[in-house]
């Protein structure tokens, strides 16, 4: 059973990466803008990509509610590696932090991008290929 929901996160959280305007349906724009997306590979595109992902509302803006969001996802994923104890909230909660936010606060994408790229934690966990 474990397997099947790890599946699951892993089909959703694929899903969501392809479909950016977040309407739960993936057109041919989409479909193809992905592919491309990951020959390019770069830093700046991969940020960028994953500030998409993050940003479910669409506003441009990633919330404490959606970083513990894709931190969930990210875990459940990750599943095995004693990921069960860890919390998605603490975790949210760090990186808001390293951007120097609260949790009444939004992250745009140039912060994402710029704290991204002068955290070496940070581009572990955001910016791998």
């Amino acid at each position: 059973m474990g397997s099947k929901m790890q599946h699951s996160d892993a089909a959703e959280y694929a899903f969501t990466m392809i479909d950016t305007n977040h309407d739960e349906s993936i057109d041919f724009t989409e479909f193809v803008l992905f592919f491309g997306m990951e020959k390019k590979r770069d830093l700046d595109s991969r940020l960028e990509m994953m500030f998409e992902i993050m940003d479910t509302s669409g506003d441009e803006f990633v919330s404490y509610d959606e970083m513990v969001n894709i931190m969930q996802k990210a875990l459940r994923m990750g599943g095995g590696t004693g990921a069960e104890h860890v919390n998605s909230r603490m975790i949210a909660t760090e990186i808001f932090n390293m951007f120097h936010l609260d949790k009444e606060q939004n992250l745009n994408k140039k912060q994402f991008i710029d704290g991204c790229k002068n955290d070496k934690d940070l581009i572990k966990i955001f910016g791998s290929s």
